[in-house]
């Protein structure tokens, strides 16, 4: 996952020394905001000019146009579109060094039929979890669902994310697959830049925040009844979903889950029929956790592990199949 750090969040340092230190640090992206606001052009001049780090703009107006040839004679990395301000009729260009991407609030109540309309024109889609433009803002817990679920939704659509985030909300996001997080008050006015650093590329965190506010959810997950169900459709689910793994229910009761490795074990048998009942190759004891897990708590139980742990079901209290959480994205990540 790509940092974007939010070159104007800086609260003590001047332009050029947040500069010096983002190149330091090897950021990935200079995200710079601007809020009808055409000077923004001189800024982007300076930090060319003094640094090799990508320009990631984000422009929040009205009037587009007016900016459009500016940003074709610049060396602009990637530039996005607050949805909320732009005019009906805008057409997005085309450039040929530059990506364009769509800003948008992740409380828009239309943002799936926008995202649907757009997502064949575009390179990306950031969502903004607090006012566009204004830093400081908090993010709040809720959204990570709705994050996930537009991860869900769209598989083959770019995500960036900005808005409040920090250490704990980069880990999850990692997990999601976000391509790249902009990153504002908590790296830029961090006492330590490079530990904040280290924190938001960590593959671990200490968060109380609850595995449930970020899982996939059952709807999402491949899930095959023990007494109606064959090995042909654990193979066709695996194929479909692409998680490796089906989880398996009886009246409604989680009882166990069948991985890649187990259709494995089966097929090494030499006994392979594809009518078989899924019993042959279910694993009636996988690792599994609670609900009420904390990110900080589900670590600890995985790291206790014999195995590395790739998908992780999540259940309540009456053996009810929630959710699960997947680390391939985590694992992939940069």
């Amino acid at each position: 996952m790509k940092l974007s750090a939010s070159v104007f969040s800086s609260k003590n340092k001047e332009l050029l020394e947040v500069i010096h230190d983002l190149d330091l640090y090897q950021i990935d992206f200079c995200h710079i905001d601007s809020i009808e606001d055409s000077s923004v052009f001189e800024k982007i001049d300076l930090i060319s000019q003094n640094s090799s780090i990508p320009i990631d703009l984000h422009l929040i107006t009205n009037n587009p146009l007016f900016y459009i040839e500016e940003i074709k004679s610049r060396d602009i990395k990637q530039v996005s579109f607050q949805y909320e301000n732009l005019p009906k009729d805008f057409i997005f260009p085309k450039m040929n060094d530059t990506k364009i991407g769509l800003a948008i609030h992740i409380q828009n109540q239309n943002i799936n039929e926008i995202i649907s309309l757009y997502k064949n024109q575009l390179d990306y889609f950031l969502l903004m979890m607090t006012t566009p433009g204004i830093s400081g803002g908090l993010f709040e817990i809720k959204n990570l669902k709705l994050i996930h679920n537009l991860v869900q939704e769209y598989p083959n659509v770019i995500f960036q994310v900005d808005g409040g985030v920090n250490n704990d909300i980069a880990y999850i996001l990692r997990i999601f697959g976000i391509d790249t997080v902009v990153i504002g008050s908590y790296m830029m006015n961090h006492e330590d830049l490079g530990a904040a650093v280290l924190n938001l590329k960590s593959k671990s965190s200490s968060s109380d925040i609850l595995v449930s506010d970020f899982m996939i959810h059952r709807a999402f997950l491949p899930i095959l009844d023990i007494e109606k169900s064959c090995i042909r459709e654990v193979l066709i689910e695996m194929q479909k979903t692409k998680l490796g793994i089906v989880f398996c229910e009886n009246n409604n009761k989680f009882e166990g889950i069948i991985t890649n490795a187990d259709i494995r074990k089966y097929l090494l048998s030499n006994n392979y029929n594809p009518n078989d009942s899924i019993l042959k190759c279910l694993n009636q004891n996988p690792k599994k956790i609670l609900e009420t897990f904390t990110i900080k708590k589900m670590l600890e139980y995985i790291n206790d592990c014999e195995f590395p742990i790739l998908v992780l079901p999540i259940l309540n209290s009456d053996n009810h199949l929630l959710g699960a959480i997947s680390f391939h994205k985590l694992l992939k990540s940069d």
